[in-house]
């Protein structure tokens, strides 16, 4: 069970708290009851922006996502600085679409 951190410096890269691992183990971020498996969900400013459902669903903006990603009442932005300008996507055949950026 964590409290909040009232009275204590947010971490900058070099000193404050964080919840994280110091060494090289992984931070695993999970629920366990398997009984009635829970979602994962992360609020600011004391609201909901983004859950993880018991099925793996992420909802960004949704509190109860249908689809592996899926993105409510909000635009969606993907940049590259590389040479890569295209977004492919791919059903369950072989071919796939293209979206050319420029």
């Amino acid at each position: 069970h964590l409290l909040g951190n009232t009275g204590t410096t947010a971490w900058n890269g070099a000193t404050g708290n964080f919840l994280g691992t110091t060494d090289v183990q992984p931070l695993v971020v999970a629920t366990t009851n398997t009984t009635t498996p829970q979602p994962i969900e992360f609020y600011t400013n004391n609201v909901e922006k983004m859950r993880l459902s018991s099925t793996g669903n992420l909802g960004l903006n949704q509190t109860n996502p249908s689809q592996l990603l899926e993105v409510s009442n909000g635009n969606f932005f993907l940049s590259n600085t590389g040479s890569a300008d295209q977004l492919q996507f791919q059903g369950t055949s072989t071919g796939s679409t293209t979206l050319q950026a420029g």
